[in-house]
Parts: structure tokens; C-alpha cells; sequence
């Protein structure tokens, strides 16, 4: 302990020459002085706890290194975000990546000796593919719990393509004990992996698992087909944005409550008999706000149950006079709705929101999140709006009690009429739910942060632009007595 003490008192992060080339030298020196530090603590320390107490003592770059790496999981998300800005900003260089992945190598032969993991999670494609290899094959022979692989560049020249992950390969690993699999941004993934996953005598334990943005193999140069034909404890399945995958198909998931499915028309997946417990979904749909099931069979075998429902509105097409939905078409208990309308849609019209909160009865929160500042041109408005068709109509919802709008703030100056025609479906549904006590306007827009997938920043918005906002929903809003008893909310 006496040498922990010693070590308190070191300050490493300096230097302190008053020249610059001095400092530049002694910056060399330190940097080296802190990797034989690392090595030399890890040698000597009874156990990798006891290291990462030590070294977060002498400088704050080992506390955001070796912060996770403890307890049985290792995470290196702190490190790999930083990677990210810092070669955004050209100053992460390839001896930097190497320092940082000797590092890690150093820290798992302190594990060698564990039975098992708990958790392990690779965020960063900008390491070399041997070098993750090696950890993915390092957690997979420790039983690992949980297992994270979150690549950001996708479909980039850095994206990494694990064309080992295998049948094969995973036949070689117990995988009894994993509970959790998280794939993002993956290239390279074999469909007969994915079976091999999804079968209840490899991965017995397996609840959650989750593939967003990756990119499948082609199959005698078709597409994939994801099936999953029985999992008695999976509860949590999410297939987002998947390339080269035709058809999904959800057979018998007893256990099932949360299902995600972005990128997937309702005509692309498949529902079977065996998903009854089926609460919260994420549905995509090109046209007429989920209205438009392939059949009344499909519906039944989830919808009626749904509790929390999010559509992804990636359709481009305008609707001004939509179908209304067949009368077997009723969320009999869904409660929360979130609509999430693609930055090239129109928001959606009155006629279209009155005819899906028709379909959800007991509807309590209704939010819709317009188009995220993702580059692929500007929104549209709604072309013949009628803005006298709340006023006429006869209909109310009664049990609708929240109304959420998000992105309410225009891109550009040069389309203020967006953000009109999105104030007044604000102020037609309002106006129109008699039970309805709060209303909240968000002015911001996610945007993705320098192109990379997983890093979301909120657009900055100004009080004056929220005045503006509030004022041209109260100008909607005159004559309506209902307002009295609604709190409102700007952000």
C-alpha cells in the first residue's frame, strides 16, 4: 500500500520544461514511462482490481481506460468514443490504436485465470481485425453473459467483416451461458450463424438479441431469410436495418414481450401462432400509417395484444385520401403510439391520424418524432392541407390524455410552411381530444454526429425560436376552449 501512497502523489500529465522542444521530449518519455507503469502494475498486483484502483491514482488517462475492467466485464466504449472524435479531428494515429490494444491484451491475461465473464463489449472498428478476434474468442471461451459488438462505420471502407463467425466457430464455445447478443454495425454474417444462435440447444439462455445494421451474405445470390422457429425464453428480439435479408419469419416465441423490426414492410415478416405474450413492437410501414395489414390473420396474432406501438413512416407517398381500415382492425389495448415520420414524408394528415386513433380506442400517449437531420434532402410539406377539417369534425378521441411532438424546428428558413402544417395537426388533434392535459412541443432534431452511427446530438434551438413555435400553435389554437386545461410545454 505504501507504493499506491507514492503513487498518489505522481503527476504524469505534465511537463515541465519551458521549451517546446523540451516538452515534446519530455511528453515521449512520459508516455513511455506510463506504458511500463501499466505493465509493471499488472505484474505485480495480486488482482486486475487492485491494478485499476493503482493506476487510476496516477492520471486520469488510465481512470478512463481501465474504469470497466473490473468485476468480470470488460467494456471499452469510454476508450472508443474518444477514438472516434479524436480521428474525426486527424490526431488518432496508428500508434495510438496499438498502445491502447496492448493495453486490453494486458488486461485479459490478467482474466486468464477466471472461469467465466459477464459481460464483454467491442465498440470500435478502427482497430485492427486480428486484434478483435482474439477478444471476440477470448469472451466466447469464458462463457460470456453478455456479448456487445458495436461497429459504427457502416457499410464504410472500415467496416469489419467477421467472416469467421461461423457455425464452426461458435460450435467450438459453450454457449450455455449467454444471455445477451448485441450486433451493430456487423458485415459478413452468415445466416447459418444467425440459426445456429437462435436454436434453443445451442444458447438455452438466450433473452435478448439484437442485429442493427448489418450486412448478410448472399445465398447462392439471394437474400437472407431470418427464422425463428422456437425459443421458449427469448424476450427481446430486434432486426433493424438488415442488408440482404429478404424475409423474416417469427414463428414461436412464447416468452417474447418486446419485438423490433425496422426496415421490413409488414408484407416482408411473418407472424406465427406461438408469440402470445407479444406487448411493445416497432413496425415499419411505406403507406397509410400501419392501416394497410396483409391480412386479417396476421393481425390477430400480435396486434390485439400490443400495449406500446412505434411506426417507423419511411414512405415517401402522400395520402390525402386514405382508405379507412377494415372493422377488425382495432389495437383493442394499446395505450402509447409513436410515430416516426422519414425526413422525406409529409407529415402525416389529419384524416390519416383520425383513422389510426380510431383503431387504437384506448390510446392514452400519442408522440411522433419528425424527420432526423440525416443529409437525404429536405422535408416536404403537406400539399392541400385542409386546415378546416378538425373544426368540422365530429369525431373525438376520449381517452387520449398526452400529445408528444418532436422536431418540430424546420431545417431551414425556406420551409416554414413544414413546421406550419406540423403546428396544425398539433392544434386538430388537441382540439379534438376532449381529455387531453398535456401537450408537449420539442424544437430540436436528432442529427447523427459526424456521420457516425450510434452518436445522436440534439440540434440547438433558441428561446426565441420556442416563442415563435408558441405563438403560431396559440394563433391555431383560437376559439378553443380546451386549452384551458392543457399544460404546455416547450423544449
Amino acid at each position: 500500500m505504501a507504493d499506491a501512497c507514492e503513487m498518489e502523489k505522481l503527476d504524469l500529465g505534465k511537463a515541465t520544461s519551458g521549451a517546446d522542444g523540451d516538452k515534446q521530449i519530455a511528453g515521449s518519455q512520459q508516455r513511455e514511462l506510463l506504458d511500463e507503469l501499466v505493465a509493471e502494475i499488472l505484474s505485480r498486483m495480486g488482482t486486475l482490481n487492485e491494478a485499476v484502483r493503482c493506476s487510476s491514482l496516477v492520471c486520469s488517462r488510465w481512470r478512463n481506460t481501465w474504469r470497466s475492467i473490473c468485476g468480470g466485464v470488460l467494456d471499452f466504449d469510454e476508450f472508443n468514443e474518444a477514438l472516434i472524435r479524436r480521428r474525426h479531428d486527424g490526431a488518432a494515429d496508428d500508434e495510438e490504436k496499438n498502445r491502447f490494444a496492448n493495453r486490453v491484451d494486458q488486461a485479459l491475461s490478467c482474466l486468464v485465470h477466471h472461469q467465466n465473464l459477464d459481460a464483454l463489449r467491442i465498440g470500435s472498428d478502427l482497430l485492427e481485425m486480428d486484434r478483435v478476434g482474439r477478444w471476440l474468442e477470448f469472451g466466447l471461451a469464458k462463457r460470456v453473459k453478455q456479448l456487445s459488438l458495436w461497429f459504427y462505420y457502416f457499410f464504410s471502407s472500415h467496416s469489419l467483416g467477421l467472416t469467421f463467425f461461423t457455425p464452426e466457430f461458435l460450435a467450438k464455445h459453450d454457449l450455455r451461458r449467454l444471455e445477451s447478443l448485441e450486433l451493430y454495425g456487423v458485415s459478413s454474417i452468415s445466416q447459418r450463424a444467425v440459426d445456429h444462435i437462435l436454436s434453443e440447444s445451442n444458447c438455452p439462455s438466450l433473452r435478448c438479441f439484437l442485429l442493427n445494421s448489418c450486412v448478410f451474405q448472399k445465398i447462392n445470390g439471394g437474400d437472407a431469410v431470418l427464422r425463428l422457429g422456437s425459443s421458449n425464453v427469448l424476450q427481446r428480439l430486434e432486426f433493424n436495418e438488415l442488408a440482404n435479408v429478404a424475409r423474416v419469419e417469427l414463428i414461436s416465441a412464447p416468452r417474447l414481450l418486446d419485438c423490433w423490426l425496422r426496415g421490413f414492410s409488414l408484407s416482408q415478416v411473418e407472424f406465427g401462432d406461438g408469440i402470445p405474450q407479444l406487448r411493445d413492437a416497432v413496425l415499419c410501414c411505406r403507406q397509410g400509417l400501419l392501416l394497410q395489414w396483409p391480412s386479417r390473420d396476421q393481425f390477430d396474432k400480435i396486434a390485439p395484444r400490443l400495449r406500446n406501438l412505434s411506426i417507423e413512416v419511411v414512405g415517401s407517398d402522400l395520402l390525402p385520401n386514405p382508405a379507412p381500415p377494415p372493422e377488425w382492425l382495432v389495437f383493442k389495448k394499446l395505450t402509447t403510439l409513436g410515430l416516426f415520420v422519414h425526413v422525406k414524408r409529409a407529415p402525416p394528415s389529419f384524416l390519416e391520424c383520425t383513422l389510426l386513433l380510431r383503431a387504437a380506442p384506448v390510446l392514452h400517449k400519442l408522440a411522433i418524432w419528425f424527420g432526423d437531420l440525416d443529409g437525404e434532402g429536405e422535408p416536404r410539406g403537406w400539399e392541400g392541407w385542409d386546415s378546416d377539417a378538425a373544426r368540422s369534425s365530429t369525431w373525438k378521441h376520449h381517452s387520449l390524455r398526452v400529445l408528444e411532438l418532436h422536431g418540430v424546428h424546420p431545417r431551414c428558413g425556406a420551409v416554414d410552411y413544414v413546421r406550419k402544417s406540423e403546428l396544425e395537426l398539433a392544434a386538430n388533434i388537441i382540439m379534438n381530444s376532449p381529455s387531453l392535459s398535456r401537450v408537449v412541443i420539442d424544437t430540436r432534431r436528432r442529427e447523427w454526429l459526424h456521420g457516425f452511427r450510434g452518436l445522436i446530438r440534439f440540434s440547438h434551438t433558441t428561446e426565441a425560436l420556442r416563442g415563435e413555435i408558441k405563438m403560431e400553435l396559440e394563433t391555431q389554437l383560437q376559439g378553443c376552449s380546451a386549452t384551458s386545461r392543457i399544460h404546455f410545454t416547450y423544449q
